[in-house]
C-alpha cells in the first residue's frame, strides 16, 4: 500500500516533508545545507536552511554559532537564552543548560557558590575553590599589612629622625669643646 507522508517529519527538523519539498530543503536530511544548524531551527529564526554560511555567525556574540545555538535551542539573538544572567557560551563551556534558568542557583561542585556567583569570580562551576578559610585567612593576612606596615613605617621614620638628631646634638658638642679648648 502507498502511504502518503506528505505531513510527516521523515528528519525530525520540525518541518514536514511537503514544505521541505516545496521549498527545496531535504526531506530525509535535518540540515539540508550541511551548516550544522536543524533545517527547522533556521526556519523558525528566519535564517536560510539552503545557506551554509549563517551557521557560522554568532548573531548576539555569546560565544555559541548557530550551528551549537541549534544544537541546544537557544536563542541566537539572546545571549542569554533563560535570563539567568549567565550567557550561552558560558553554560555551554561548563557544561550547563543554557535553557534552564535554575541551574544559577545551583552549586555543581558543593563549594558554597553558586554557578552564578562562579560566572562572576570567573571560576569553573564544576570544580570547587579553596575552602572559604584560606579566603578569610588571606583577607586576615592583608589586612594585618595595612595595620604593622604603616606602623614600621612610622616607627622607622622616628628612629631616622632620632638619630638625626643625636647626631647633630653630638655635632653641637663636639663644635662647644673646640671652642672651648
Amino acid at each position: 500500500p502507498i502511504v502518503d507522508d506528505s505531513l510527516f517529519d521523515t528528519d525530525q527538523d520540525g518541518i514536514v516533508n511537503i514544505v521541505e519539498y516545496n521549498n527545496n530543503l531535504d526531506p530525509g536530511n535535518p540540515d539540508s545545507d550541511f551548516g550544522g544548524a536543524i533545517d527547522g531551527w533556521e526556519t523558525f529564526y528566519n535564517f536560510d536552511p539552503l545557506d551554509p554560511i549563517d551557521d557560522q555567525f554568532d548573531n548576539d556574540s555569546d560565544g555559541l554559532e548557530n550551528s551549537i545555538e541549534s544544537l541546544w535551542n537557544t536563542n541566537p539573538f539572546e545571549k542569554d537564552t533563560d535570563k539567568d544572567k549567565m550567557p550561552d557560551g558560558w553554560e555551554v563551556q561548563y557544561q550547563l543548560d543554557p535553557t534552564d534558568g535554575n541551574n544559577a542557583n545551583l552549586d555543581f561542585d558543593n563549594d558554597g557558590r553558586s554557578n552564578y556567583q562562579e560566572f562572576q569570580l570567573k571560576s569553573d562551576p564544576l570544580i570547587p575553590d579553596p575552602p572559604a578559610v584560606f579566603e578569610g585567612l588571606y583577607y586576615w593576612i592583608v589586612g594585618l599589612m595595612f595595620v604593622f606596615l604603616p606602623a614600621s613605617y612610622y616607627i622607622w621614620q622616628n628612629y631616622i629622625k632620632d638619630e638625626e638628631y643625636q647626631i647633630k646634638e653630638l655635632r653641637k658638642s663636639v663644635d662647644n669643646e673646640e671652642i672651648l679648648n
